[in-house]
This record gives structure tokens, C-alpha cells and sequence, in this order.
């Protein structure tokens, strides 16, 4: 194959794999919500993060679907290295847009500053694709974990560059990293909300398949800031805080959503007013009188959950899920609520209590785990009533269901271990 063959070939690999990550990008909801925003002016930087992952992940998908059919000398490390300063370009472009509507809501006038494009990494990485000793399963898997790592690290160079000029020109920010459910010891011991110049040396480093959100606050002044953990939904002050506006998803989004949860997730009739499925934690719906949560009060735990990166759904559509489960609200994972559309405070309060546990890995997916979790919360319900605001119906609820969970839980151990 001549030097001009080689690179016809090549330019027409990067065209089709192009155009099926265009494709693929243009197909997801979550991206076409998120782009929306974007442009709206309304997005800030988890939604920027959360673009950047989904990009990324479909960069990898792609490689990984098409490394195998490309032949030519060079042409995987070719692609991989065009796709990749593409997304350079695109999430700095996104970054810079989300910026400004920030800087101006602040009355801060500052041009975003790009760092430098990533050129040996990227170099490095599409490099290992073109190893003669190995297996192709093996380049296939270079096509993945490591491309998406190497993606979603431009985000991460863009907030710890802008961060670092704002702070030098004298701003007072945050950095958050918020950790996802499952993630390893040392991605939990590094989470938290930082003084910029305070934080963790190491708090941009990624680790291949890492999903946890690195973000700034762009010179914000706030009171409430601790160190090296995530926020404590066992303390109703950190539950209140402020942040931004909650995200709204698509109806495309919200059914994939739902599809996916009730894929996911099974239900048993038999058991007290709370249940254990399993892959989520419910809130079995009850019958009696149950006093909505104050409007107010809901869109503050609204605005401080979506500022750990996280998702409160709750609409029409959800309320019909919910009500085929026979439950008030399920925990799907560290980062996702269904509830219904009027919660009750103590099906708010008690979600937010199996996030933190997700997020903290006492929920391991076992039978005993999950019902030692949900003990936990009931536990923590009662302890905080008042400073909940529960209402005598809910209190009484969470009492029956503690007692039942103990139960529950004795006879597991008596029957050997066995549900």
C-alpha cells in the first residue's frame, strides 16, 4: 500500500466512524436534552460533565464496534487520535458556552481559557491500538476504557485550569467530586467539596471506567463547606443547601429511564410497608393521609441533590410507574430518585438516606445489606423527625416498617442465612 493509499484509507475510516458517532450522539436523549440547555443558556457544569461522559462513552463504543475492520497501517491509531482532538475541540467549545452564561450571571467578565490539548496522551493511547504483539480482543479493549479515560480527562483539564485562574485572581471557589455508586476506596476517600488550594492534590486523577464528577464553583461565596466527604442526607442542613435548578428530562429520556429501572428492578407484595427489590431501594405507597412535602422545601432538596450530580425524576409519567410498583418512590443508585410528583417528607428524606448509603457502599446488592440498610433508615427517619418535620401518619409508618425490617432480618439470620 502506497504512502496515498494509505492515507485515502485512513481519511475514509475517520469519515465512517465519524459519522456513526454523529449518529449515535444525535439518537441519545440525554445529550439532546443537555445540548438544549446548553444553548438555552441554563446548563451548567454537571450538565457539561455529564455531556462530556456521554461523548466519551460513545467515542469508545464506537472504536471498540469498529477497530477490528480497520486494516491499513496506522489507520486505528489514525482515527482514534482524530476522533479524540475532535472531542477536544467540541468540549472546550461547550465548557467555554457554559462559562460565560456563569461569569455573567456573577457580573464577571472573563474569557475561558482552553488548556492545552493533551497531545502525548492521546498520542500514547492511539499508539497501543497499533501493537503487532497482542491479541485483537486486546486492542479492543484499548479501544475502550482507555480512549473514554483519555476523553473524559479534557473535561476535568478544563474546570482544574479555570479553576486555578480564577482563584489566582483572587475568587473564592469550590471544588466538588462527587463519587457514583461503586466506585473504589480511593475515588471515595478523595470526594468531597473543597476551598480551591485546600483540596487533594490528586482530585483530577481518573482511573480507567471512573464516572466520578469533578466540577467548580465559578466564584461563588458560600458558608457551608466541609472537607473530604460527600454531602450527608442525615442532616437536614446539608440537605437544604442551595444550588441550581433541577433537570427536567425529556419524555424519551424519561421513559428510558423507567424502562430501564423496571428492567431492572422486582417487587414483592408480600412484605411490610417498605421493600426491598432487587436492584433498588422502594418506598412501598400506603393508604393513609399522608401531608405533601411543601413545595418550597422540595425545590431546595431539589437544587442541592442536582448539585451532587444527581436526578430527582417526578412526573406524570413517573407517578404511572410508581403506582404500577405499588411504591411511593424508589432509589435506583447513588445518583437517581423516582418519586411522585406530591412526596410525603419522609419518602423524600428517606431516599436521600439510601443515596448517601449507595454512594458510602453500605448497599453491596445483598439480601442482608439492603435490609440492613433499610433499617438504617428507618432508624434515621425517627431520629430526625422533628428537625424533618415528619407528620404522626409518617411517623407511625417508618415505626411499623423498622419493626418489620428487624424481623425481617432476624429471620434471615435464623433460617441460615437464607430469604
Amino acid at each position: 500500500m502506497t504512502e496515498q493509499e494509505r492515507a485515502a484509507a485512513s481519511a475514509e475510516n475517520y469519515r465512517r466512524m465519524r459519522a456513526e458517532l454523529d449518529r449515535r450522539m444525535s439518537l441519545d436523549p440525554q445529550l439532546r436534552q443537555i445540548s438544549k440547555k446548553i444553548k438555552d443558556g441554563t446548563a451548567d457544569f454537571s450538565d457539561t460533565f455529564r455531556y462530556s461522559e456521554l461523548v466519551s462513552k460513545h467515542i469508545g463504543a464506537v472504536m471498540q464496534a469498529h477497530i477490528g475492520e480497520i486494516t491499513n497501517p496506522l489507520g486505528k491509531e489514525y482515527v482514534c487520535k482524530a476522533l479524540l482532538e475532535d472531542h477536544y475541540e467540541a468540549i472546550n467549545d461547550v465548557l467555554g458556552t457554559v462559562q460565560v452564561s456563569l461569569d455573567a450571571e456573577l457580573g464577571i467578565h472573563l474569557k475561558p481559557i482552553k488548556p492545552p490539548k493533551p497531545l502525548e496522551r492521546i498520542q500514547q493511547v492511539a499508539h497501543a491500538l497499533e501493537d503487532p504483539g497482542v491479541k485483537p480482543e486486546v486492542i479492543k479493549r484499548r479501544a475502550g476504557a482507555p480512549v473514554v479515560n483519555t476523553a473524559m480527562s479534557m473535561h476535568d483539564s478544563y474546570i482544574k485550569i479555570n479553576a486555578q485562574k480564577r482563584h489566582d485572581l483572587g475568587f473564592k471557589c469550590y471544588l466538588n467530586r462527587v463519587a457514583v455508586n461503586g466506585c473504589c476506596s480511593w475515588c471515595t476517600d478523595v470526594a468531597g467539596r473543597y476551598v480551591y488550594g485546600d483540596h487533594p492534590k490528586d482530585i483530577f486523577r481518573r482511573h480507567d471506567n471512573c464516572d466520578c464528577t469533578v466540577t467548580f464553583e465559578n466564584g461563588r461565596q458560600r458558608q457551608d463547606v466541609w472537607s473530604k466527604r460527600t454531602w450527608d442526607a442525615n442532616d437536614p442542613q446539608e440537605v437544604l443547601q442551595n444550588a441550581s435548578e433541577p433537570t427536567v428530562l425529556s419524555q424519551d429520556a424519561a421513559e428510558s429511564l423507567q424502562n430501564d429501572a423496571l428492567g431492572r428492578l422486582t417487587f414483592s407484595t408480600e412484605r411490610g410497608i417498605l421493600n426491598v427489590g432487587t436492584d433498588g431501594m422502594f418506598r412501598r405507597k400506603d393508604d393513609s393521609k399522608i401531608e405533601p412535602m411543601p413545595k418550597k422545601q422540595f425545590r431546595k432538596i431539589l437544587k442541592a441533590f442536582k448539585a451532587q450530580g444527581g436526578l430527582i425524576q417526578f412526573d406524570d409519567a413517573t407517578d404511572a410507574y410508581l403506582e404500577s410498583r405499588n411504591a411511593e418512590a424508589i432509589t435506583y443508585d447513588a445518583k437517581t430518585i423516582l418519586i411522585r410528583q406530591k412526596p410525603g417528607r419522609a419518602s423524600v428524606f428517606e431516599e436521600l438516606i439510601h443515596t448517601a448509603q449507595y454512594r458510602n457502599g453500605r448497599n453491596d446488592g445483598s439480601y442482608p445489606s439492603r435490609l440492613q440498610c433499610e433499617i438504617e433508615a428507618q432508624e434515621k427517619l425517627l431520629k430526625y423527625a422533628k428537625a424533618y418535620k415528619l407528620t404522626e401518619p409518617e411517623i407511625e409508618q417508618t415505626r411499623k416498617a423498622l419493626t418489620a425490617y428487624r424481623k425481617e432480618l432476624d429471620a434471615y439470620y435464623k433460617n441460615g442465612g437464607e430469604s
